[in-house]
């Protein structure tokens, strides 16, 4: 098994996913945030895949602090839910195949991963959304991409 082979599974695993992850961020980027809101970071979490899709999102102010939202706000808003209800893309014996196999599965999956989030992102992503987004791996936090 090889890196190459590694990041086609991934990529046919999260294009399985593309609908949910559309009608997420379609949902996201129509929402009337609260002004406090100034940008929607989204963080990828490679050592979870074989729990979940290991992805949650962080609503932020200016100061890059994150915004607690609740009630009603947090239910129209809480794509972590969803996110967490998918199947993992790997269970820990494929990764541990790729793995004996000198495959870094980490940092193949977050060029994967992000690659494909900002794809369906632009797909999906309201025309009139205005605050900043951005996305990254969570052992990387200096290293954000602007969507």
């Amino acid at each position: 098994m090889s890196t190459k082979e590694f990041e086609k599974q991934m990529s046919d695993r999260l294009a399985e996913l593309n609908d949910m992850l559309k009608k997420q961020i379609k949902d996201l980027s129509s929402f009337d945030y609260p002004e406090q809101v100034k940008g929607l970071e989204f963080v990828y979490f490679s050592g979870d895949l074989p729990n979940n899709l290991p992805l949650r999102v962080f609503f932020m102010d200016g100061n890059q602090n994150e915004v607690i939202i609740e009630g009603e706000m947090f239910k129209a808003t809480n794509a972590n839910t969803e996110f967490e209800s998918v199947k993992p893309l790997f269970d820990l014996d494929e990764l541990d195949a790729f793995e004996d196999e000198d495959v870094d599965t980490f940092e193949a999956s977050t060029e994967v991963f992000i690659d494909w989030f900002k794809g369906v992102w632009k797909e999906a992503v309201d025309p009139k959304f205005s605050i900043s987004a951005r996305v990254c791996e969570h052992s990387n936090p200096n290293e954000f991409v602007e969507l």
